[in-house]
């Protein structure tokens, strides 16, 4: 029998708490809930379960509803397996639609890393998938599918892609040439994460810029983030979508890489702008390439000890030089285009305020938050702090 590994309980704040144990699951898809905010299904397969959830938010920005391949609404979705642990995750806009996601992430993030693989959970999600609609459909009712087709969509939008993605995953690691590739566990195997061969020097983290730019629409282009980690041999996979399209609907413009064995992003959920949302990145708000930057200088900076940034840098709207949006009949607005995943300051993740690019190695007053090595002790530091 498998040993769980996870101390976390199972899908706590989105499902129901009568959600049936997974022996009692029958075999297929079962569609737990369809409600206008939540699709709550499982997929077993013999004695392993997939369980998937995705919640709908609020309606996608005015600019990104002029092209039909742009999500309506801002839906969040996760895929967890029957040990508790989490492989996949997507989040529409700034904050997931039920902020308990959010605390289960950063929970899993502390999880140490195993040798168990979840290629077979990544298969998993291909193939139930691929009957979601269906099944929700004979199971609640055809006009029920449709009212949650939001919510199907993000779901298919991932799952029909694991095993290519799972894949993918393993060349980019396989590239790294690092340690112990050898004593990978099938799931459902014994020997997992307790074990001392669990491979901690093979941890692994990647970021991955996407973009596309925005049919029918003067908003120029979109951008979004997604982060990759192996936690020993279990791959995770988070999407950022950044109020418009995902990176599993959109093409990979950039990537950085991190192998270290000492070495997490420090905030494994993300920082994006608390601002509100602004096509143009003016007027005190944010548009989605103010988010991917910060995103990744969170990723590429962060050391656990980060103050939310959400309000100052590129979040603000207040410096047009470094703000990209868009060109309108051939004459820029700011700078068009999308970001690139260098420390350029006016199109990269670094900032003229930030402390690098402001040579400040003190208290930062544009961005409320501290450059100096004891921001360490106080968790007050800049998003690239201290340096």
């Amino acid at each position: 029998m498998r040993k769980p590994v996870v101390a976390l309980l199972l899908l706590t704040a989105a499902c129901d708490p009568s959600t049936p144990e997974p022996s009692e699951l029958p075999q297929g898809v079962t569609v737990l809930e369809a409600s206008d905010t939540l699709l709550s299904a499982a997929y077993r397969q013999a004695d392993v379960v997939v369980y998937m959830q995705s919640t709908r938010g609020k309606l996608a920005p005015a600019s990104y509803q002029l092209d039909p391949a742009n999500p309506v609404y801002e839906v969040d979705a996760r895929f967890i397996a029957d040990d508790g642990r989490i492989f996949y995750t997507r989040r529409g806009g700034d904050h997931f639609n039920d902020p308990t996601w959010e605390k289960e992430l950063v929970a899993q993030a502390e999880l140490q890393p195993t040798r168990t693989s979840n290629r077979l959970l990544f298969d998993m999600a291909d193939e139930a998938t691929a009957l979601l609609f269906e099944e929700t459909g004979k199971q609640h009712g055809n006009d029920r599918a449709v009212a949650v087709e939001p919510q199907i969509t993000a779901l298919v939008a991932i799952g029909r892609q694991g095993p290519g993605l799972f894949e993918q995953m393993v060349d980019d690691r396989k590239a790294t040439a690092l340690p112990g590739m050898q004593n990978e566990v099938a799931y459902g195997g014994t020997g997992g994460p307790e074990s001392i061969d669990a491979n901690l020097g093979a941890n692994y983290y990647y970021l991955g810029l996407h973009a596309k730019d925005i049919d029918n629409s003067p908003a120029g282009y979109h951008s979004a983030i997604r982060i990759y980690a192996w936690q020993g041999y279990w791959a995770v996979v988070n999407d950022f979508c950044n109020h418009g399209r995902c990176p599993s609907e959109i093409p990979q413009v950039g990537i950085v890489q991190i192998a270290n064995a000492g070495y997490k992003p420090s905030n494994w959920t993300g920082w994006t702008c608390n601002t509100g949302y602004s096509a143009y990145s003016d007027g005190g708000g944010h548009n989605c390439h103010d988010d991917s930057r910060l995103l990744m200088a969170s990723y590429v900076y962060g050391n656990g000890k980060q103050k939310d940034p959400g309000w100052a840098n590129w979040c603000n709207g207040q410096d047009d030089d470094t703000d990209i949006s868009v060109n309108i009949w051939g004459f820029e607005v700011d700078q068009s285009g999308y970001p690139n995943t260098t420390d350029d300051q006016n199109r990269g993740y670094t900032h003229p305020h930030t402390c690098r690019r402001s040579n400040n190695h003190g208290y930062n007053g544009n961005a409320g938050c501290y450059c100096d090595s004891a921001c360490l002790t106080y968790n007050d530091c800049c998003v690239d702090g201290p340096w």
